[in-house]
């Protein structure tokens, strides 16, 4: 967290990060990154079999190039809100024919 904080306060002083605060930077990104891909493989070792892994593997790399997964996510955690405020709601609405086909256009991009 050494590189986090100093990186922060030459940031807030508007001075610039010397090299070695974003080298530290850098490094704790990626030991991060480590950390949680193991955490997931944990995961995914426990609920899922190997097929089902090799199956979810196939989809990942079927996805278009440019694939954004947090815009995707975004797309899904805005539509969820927006039905929330929605609710009650008749289902044989238009209202909530038009969910539908948000719902619909997310899941076929």
């Amino acid at each position: 967290m050494r590189g986090l904080w100093a990186a922060q306060a030459a940031l807030t002083a508007d001075a610039t990060v010397d090299i070695d605060t974003f080298c530290t930077l850098i490094k704790q990104g990626e030991r991060t990154m480590t950390d949680q891909a193991q955490a997931w493989k944990q995961v995914a070792d426990r609920y899922f079999t190997e097929e089902e892994q090799a199956r979810w593997a196939e989809k990942m790399a079927a996805l278009p190039a440019g694939f954004d997964p947090i815009a995707y996510q975004a797309k899904w955690a805005e539509l969820g809100w927006r039905i929330a405020a929605a609710l009650p709601l008749d289902p044989a609405s238009g209202t909530a024919a038009a969910y539908l086909a948000g719902w619909n256009g997310i899941v076929s991009h």
